[in-house]
């Protein structure tokens, strides 16, 4: 049961990051730092963008005139397919790679955590990307919880 619940969460994490890089693209509510050079304070900015692209930068500026003209870059939009593929590579490639090294001489240990590294961690790296930190870290960590039940209940049925 806590390998099904371990290569489910994994393969859905896998299956839905170009959904999450819909997410990051359609955002339309963002908390940003602002600046006012003014009084040299900081504080908060709270922006809502009409369905364009966010600009770059942690934030902006007031009482600033620049003597050329600024246009503030805009944000790369994430792409779906680029989040799938890290994810996808990130999981596959630490696992491919722990098989190879438990194949050779170079240990056990050192396949064994290269192998579970890549399922509990690589699944997230396409929401990382897509800066959805919190559903990476949260399935992540679900992940690290079926492999613990994984190893305990495995040890019990052969000890």
């Amino acid at each position: 049961m806590s390998m099904i619940g371990l290569s489910g969460t994994a393969l859905f994490d896998i299956v839905t990051d170009p959904v999450s890089a819909a997410r990051y693209n359609k955002k339309r509510l963002q908390l940003s730092p602002a600046m006012n050079l003014n009084d040299r304070s900081l504080g908060f900015a709270l922006r809502f963008s009409l369905n364009r692209a966010r600009p770059i930068g942690a934030g902006f500026v007031s009482g600033y005139t620049p003597s050329v003209p600024h246009f503030p870059r805009q944000e790369k939009r994430k792409s779906g397919v680029t989040a799938f593929m890290l994810s996808l590579g990130a999981t596959v490639g630490p696992m491919l790679f722990g098989v190879a090294v438990e194949e050779s001489d170079l240990g056990s240990n050192a396949a064994v955590l290269l192998f579970t590294g890549g399922l509990v961690v690589g699944p997230s790296v396409g929401h990382w990307y897509a800066e959805q930190a919190v559903r990476g870290w949260f399935t992540a960590g679900l992940r690290a919880l079926f492999l613990v039940w994984f190893i305990t209940a495995f040890d019990d049925a052969y000890n």
